[in-house]
């Protein structure tokens, strides 16, 4: 039985991370990645056996990342939408990388574009619901679709 890697899944991901934050989704191979941590390719296949495993994980650690950053710290609703939408803004010129691999389709494991998803996002559903309170709209699902009903 091969030994573990002496280089974590973890310590790959944050590299991986870092490198398409700062250089794009298409700067990122196994070699660039093993270049960037000081290693040989070896670990990086180990772990996630090719370029597809390493992609759909680091999907996963990208978005993770960002919803970090996408959390509101007001207990307002209204504000704290705004500060979502605040934090999109900064993370697209910030970051605009990370953003177009996550929300503009680089990334082929996560990709959120209209305002259906927001509303559909199971994250977001306090926020939601507390909006919808005080607008005093009532959000149901038929048929898997969002509709809007005003409530009088």
């Amino acid at each position: 039985m091969p030994s573990s890697p002496k280089i974590p899944k973890e310590l790959i991901l944050e590299y991986a991370l870092k490198i398409l934050i700062r250089d794009g989704y298409t700067a990122l191979n196994i070699k660039s990645l093993a270049k960037e941590i000081g290693c040989s390719t070896q670990p990086i296949s180990w772990h996630f056996g090719n370029m597809d495993g390493l992609r759909e994980a680091l999907a996963q650690e990208a978005l993770y990342y960002a919803n970090r950053k996408l959390n509101p710290y007001s207990e307002n609703c209204i504000e704290a939408f705004l500060q979502i939408g605040y934090s999109y803004v900064n993370m697209a010129f910030d970051e605009p990388n990370l953003f177009r691999f996550i929300y503009m389709g680089e990334s082929k494991q996560y990709c959120r574009g209209d305002f259906n998803s927001i509303l559909t996002d199971n994250g977001n559903a306090v926020l939601i619901d507390s909006i919808f309170m005080l607008i005093k709209v009532m959000l149901e699902n038929s048929y898997k679709e969002w509709l809007f009903i005003h409530m009088e």
